[in-house]
């Protein structure tokens, strides 16, 4: 380790990398489907999942170089505070142009109408569940340092 940066600076996490790798599959694939399925909603829908996925893309690569260490509780706090208020952000400018994409893309194709709305209602509740399960554990992990810090000596 002969550089100056920190370890977690240069390479992407985990999840991270599972992140850049979907959202690189997704855009490649409806760029794809762009050439392939020829109806107007359908390619409104592949662009707008192209560029949604684009998107994401270049947020975890900006979010992957902007993470710093940590050397108190009180810097964890506030960077999970900001995560949550992130997570609002991301829902409404990232997760709705995919979802809208994506159902855009399904109501373009030549299927049955209900087969239509079934997927609506199911993208909508995949969508809801994660944002949920996501908004649970960060404000969970707040609350636990936030408990940490009143036990903390004075």
């Amino acid at each position: 380790m002969s550089s100056t940066q920190p370890e977690n600076q240069r390479r992407p996490r985990r999840p991270d990398l599972f992140g850049l790798v979907a959202s690189g599959f997704l855009g490649l694939f409806f760029a794809f489907y762009f050439f392939i399925f020829t109806a107007p909603l359908c390619r409104t829908g592949s662009v707008l999942v192209i560029l949604s996925s684009a998107g994401v893309f270049l947020r975890l690569i900006t979010n992957n170089r902007q993470t710093a260490p940590n050397s108190s509780i009180r810097n964890e706090i506030q960077q999970l505070r900001g995560q949550v208020t992130s997570l609002r952000k991301t829902l409404l400018f990232y997760v709705l142009p995919l979802l809208a994409g994506l159902n855009l893309f399904c109501f373009g194709l030549p299927r049955p109408g209900v087969y239509k709305f079934i997927f609506l209602a199911a993208t909508i509740l995949i969508c809801l569940a994660v944002f949920w399960v996501s908004h649970q554990r960060l404000t969970r992990a707040v609350r636990e340092l936030e408990s940490e810090i009143a036990n903390f000596p004075k």
